[in-house]
């Protein structure tokens, strides 16, 4: 019975629209402005992506932190002096230009669960909400976490975990952890001290050292903000420490050791795998009830067939018409009477 009332709260809460979870207090930016502004308005504002405007206010695409980190280390000189990363003077139109696609988007009245799908497939940590081509709000894997929360999964979170998880080593230099982020196609990397997680290097890092010397040691810019929970953490626990926290990132342990990597996408996944699951069951018990019924209506006609012996058996095989209906009568009464 819990568990069925779980479910249905977990269908319940990412059945909601996502108009009542996102923020509409959105930062954007529009076509001419240069790639340093850009930069600049992410790590002054914390964060991960901004809307590209066209002349009318339209959606005309999406920058963001990703994109920056790409053309930078492009640019970058190899030399170990050299800046970490180096933004081109281009203009966003520019780089929209170099990669087109469609922005990822939601309508104000799309369910939770398909906003999360959306992000999810798209492997991006905020969704614009757009209504008639205009950005009216913006909600983020944060915002995720508290559906999450409140939708109280209790499964530990060594269910859901991502592995292997993406290390670097507090002395590495800068400029291996951002060449890392890049080839391994994610936007963060646990920190290591002494086999020990210490705390993150992501793209804000990245764009934060942006113009200090390649060769830095990770140490001296990674940001420690971090949760590290036992592996038998209950998900919405551990959801809302990282809600509270406002961490996007949780980092499963077993003892001193960093096993895995759990993030809005992987409780997605593990809300995904949930319906799928009922689904099954579902299925499942309707192919029982309609086997128990064929089973039952066999049993019945079976027993109707055996009455109507008996009664031959009694009365001899020549029986008067009106035997004849007796028999099939109390065939079919006994057959009704059967349990079913």
């Amino acid at each position: 019975m819990a568990d069925h009332v779980h479910a249905l709260r977990r269908m319940m809460m990412f059945s909601r629209p996502v108009s009542e979870f996102m923020h509409a207090d959105v930062t954007s930016t529009g076509l001419d402005t240069m790639l340093s502004h850009v930069a600049r308005e992410l790590d002054e504002r914390r964060i991960s992506a901004m809307p590209v405007l066209d002349a009318g206010g339209r959606l005309a695409g999406v920058v963001s932190r990703t994109d920056l980190v790409r053309v930078g280390r492009i640019q970058a000189g190899s030399h170990r002096k050299a800046s970490a990363l180096t933004l081109p003077e281009r203009s966003v139109g520019d780089l929209l230009g170099a990669k087109p696609r469609d922005p990822l988007v939601a309508a104000p009245g799309a369910p939770l669960r398909e906003a999360a799908r959306t992000m999810r497939d798209g492997r991006v940590h905020r969704l614009f909400i757009v209504d008639d081509g205009r950005v009216v709000g913006v909600i983020s894997t944060l915002d995720m976490m508290k559906a999450v929360r409140d939708a109280k999964i209790g499964r530990p979170i060594s269910d859901i975990m991502s592995s292997p998880l993406f290390t670097v080593k507090a002395l590495q230099p800068i400029s291996a952890a951002i060449e890392r982020i890049e080839q391994a196609r994610v936007t963060g990397l646990v920190v290591i001290d002494d086999d020990f997680p210490v705390g993150v290097f992501t793209q804000l890092e990245a764009m934060e050292s942006r113009d200090l010397p390649r060769d830095t040691p990770i140490d001296d810019v990674f940001d420690p903000a971090m949760l590290c929970l036992p592996t038998t953490t209950k998900i919405y626990r551990a959801a809302e420490q990282a809600s509270r926290l406002e961490v996007r990132r949780i980092i499963p342990c077993r003892g001193r050791e960093a096993v895995g990597i759990v993030t809005g996408f992987d409780l997605e996944r593990d809300r995904r795998a949930h319906a799928q699951d009922r689904r099954e069951r579902s299925g499942t018990r309707d192919r029982s009830r309609a086997h128990q019924l064929v089973a039952a209506r066999a049993g019945r006609e079976q027993l109707a067939v055996q009455v109507r012996a008996r009664v031959l058996l009694q009365h001899g095989p020549c029986l008067p018409r009106e035997l004849v209906h007796v028999g099939r009568e109390r065939g079919d009464i006994a057959a009704r009477n059967a349990p079913r």
